[in-house]
This record gives structure tokens, sequence and C-alpha cells, in this order.
């Protein structure tokens, strides 16, 4: 089934709830293993998204000052969020948070979805914000797109073998 390209008053962005925690895990294994595990189904990234995207990893983020988690819900269900750290700040260069996730189940992306998180998160914690994003993600292309800056290269192991990213920051109202 094919998505239908979602209305404005369908979409809602809003605060993320305890009731939202089952569907965040959810969109999380999935959109990490649609988008990490391009050579198959490893042990390793089923060990890593069952390590990390449990109820705890949500409740700690929904309820920690630190952070903050929009969703956006279409038609009822949770279909994307935004999860960012308000205290990270890339090489103490002045940013006022770290776009930590944006995830999109593949089917609602090209629909502005993810721009409306980023202008949601922009209009409530600040403009200037950094992430970054594997190299070989396809969300490089949008963050480019949206005019991001590239600051530089960040690189850590995953399964004894080194992941490359490109660093990006944003300074202007989306």
């Amino acid at each position: 089934m094919t998505a239908k390209k979602p209305l404005s008053y369908d979409v809602e962005i809003r605060e993320a709830r305890k009731a939202d925690i089952v569907a965040l895990i959810q969109l999380s294994k999935t959109v990490w293993l649609e988008t990490y595990a391009i050579d198959g189904i490893k042990h390793s990234y089923l060990n890593f998204v069952d390590a990390t995207f449990d109820a705890q990893y949500f409740q700690k983020a929904i309820n920690d000052i630190r952070n903050a988690i929009l969703v956006c819900q279409y038609d009822g269900s949770v279909v994307g969020y935004a999860l960012i750290d308000k205290q990270s700040d890339y090489q103490n260069t002045g940013f006022d948070y770290e776009l930590v996730r944006l995830y999109i189940l593949a089917k609602y992306r090209g629909f502005g979805l993810g721009r409306r998180l980023l202008q949601a998160l922009q209009k409530q914690y600040g403009t200037k914000f950094w992430l970054y994003t594997w190299t070989e993600n396809k969300s490089n292309q949008f963050y480019l797109k949206l005019g991001a800056t590239h600051l530089g290269q960040y690189t850590f192991d995953f399964d004894k073998h080194p992941v490359h990213n490109h660093v990006y920051g944003f300074t202007h109202y989306l």
C-alpha cells in the first residue's frame, strides 16, 4: 500500500508522550534497519536496535530536560519523530542543540514531514543546530537541499568497522 500525500490538516507535530513509546520503538527499529542494514540483517544490527531502541531509552528522552522529542502524527498514527539534545554543541561553535535523530517512515518521505519537524524544532528551541549522518545515508541530500553547511567529518567504530559521517550545521530558519 502506498501512502497518500499528507494534507496539512491531517498532520500534527507535537511533543512525544508516554503513550507514544511503543510506536517510537518500532518506528526507530524499522527506519534504522532500512537505512543502515544495506548489506542484510546482521546479528550485530539486531543487537544494536534491540539494545538502543527500548522503552527505557524513550522514557528517559521524554523525561530528561536535556532532550526533547517531537512526533509527527498523520491520520492518527506516528509516522516520524525528531530527537534533540539541548546541551550538545559541536566543538563549542555556538549551536543551540544537536539533532540526534530525524526518523520518518519510508513511505512518508518526500511529503515535507521532515522539514516540518525541523521547523517546529527551530520555532521551539532555536534556529542553530548541528547533526551528523552516515556518508552513505540518503538523508545527506535532504540536509544539503535545506541549506546545511558542511562542518566536518566524524568517524566512530561499529562492529569493528569505521563508520564515516558528515557533520552539518544549520544557522538559518528553514
